[in-house]
């Protein structure tokens, strides 16, 4: 009769010495490991602007790897406070798991700033800001800016503080395939340090067969855009808002489906410049 399998055996969470706290846009949060090497590989993950710190730890993650046993390759397991949340055998997903969770950890703890669902890029006359969901094409048309010449900023959050401007937010890019997501190279932004307004505002999804035609939207419509894929809109309505309001001031907004991406780079680009099609000289303030 074959011996039953036993589950891999991890190390008890509060066996883990070696700790890394950081605080980024005023959440301060924590990453702890009972193996220092596997601790430091999770600096990778961090979010940018993260800082080390002393302050209280909101949230903990720990990343474990399995006891050695004569069965099996060890596992890593990463843990959010007490609930498993990613478990693998190889490390890179897990990882991948950590960087998501960080992210999302400091966007919707944050209390200084505003994380909107969104793609960014930054053109000489400043940024351009794409908000959707995840499958929307934001990250293919961020890509196919930066072809173009944009530098890049974000393909998953536009962070916008208090008085509207918005900031770096970088990562490496990635594209779904499926379920599944494909890291391509890292593409480098700006000095986290440097905040830039918000030129033009894009609300657009891919349509197969579509055609960018897009309308103006008004100053109402353009901050709702935005509030729309905020992640604390139902935590902190007010001040989300509040700066919204403030990042639209001075920009302009399209809306509208398109097709493929590399057909409306150079039409949004001249948006950005303020020339090219009239659509582009209605400002949003007016």
């Amino acid at each position: 009769m074959p011996r039953p399998v036993l589950p891999p055996a991890f190390p008890l969470i509060e066996a883990a010495p070696h700790r890394l706290v950081f605080t980024a846009f005023g959440v301060t949060l924590g990453v702890r490991s009972h193996d220092e090497a596997l601790l430091d590989r999770t600096r990778e993950a961090l979010p940018p602007c993260a800082v080390p710190s002393t302050a209280a730890v909101e949230e903990w993650f720990t990343l474990q790897r399995s006891v050695p046993s004569r069965v099996g390759a060890p596992r890593h397991r990463l843990l959010r406070q007490s609930a498993i949340i990613a478990e693998g055998i190889r490390l890179g997903p897990v990882l991948e798991a950590l960087e998501d969770a960080l992210r999302l950890a400091v966007a919707s703890r944050t209390t200084t700033h505003v994380f909107v669902h969104a793609g960014v890029v930054r053109t000489g006359s400043g940024t351009i800001v794409l908000p959707g969901r995840s499958a929307s094409g934001k990250t293919t048309l961020v890509r196919a800016l930066v072809d173009a010449g944009a530098e890049y900023w974000s393909d998953e959050y536009a962070v916008f503080d208090a008085a509207g401007q918005a900031w770096p937010y970088p990562r490496r890019i990635s594209v779904r395939q499926g379920t599944h997501r494909r890291h391509r190279e890292a593409l480098v932004g700006p000095p986290a340090d440097e905040p830039a307004p918000m030129r033009l505002l894009i609300a657009t999804a891919y349509e197969p067969g579509g055609v960018w035609a897009p309308r103006p939207l008004s100053p109402g419509d353009a901050v709702m855009a935005l509030f729309s894929h905020t992640l604390t809109a139902r935590s902190k309505p007010a001040f989300a808002l509040a700066a919204l309001a403030e990042a639209t001031k001075g920009s302009f907004a399209l809306a509208g489906g398109r097709g493929d991406a590399t057909t409306c780079v150079l039409a949004i680009l001249q948006s950005s410049a303020g020339i090219g099609d009239p659509f582009t000289r209605i400002r949003t303030e007016l």
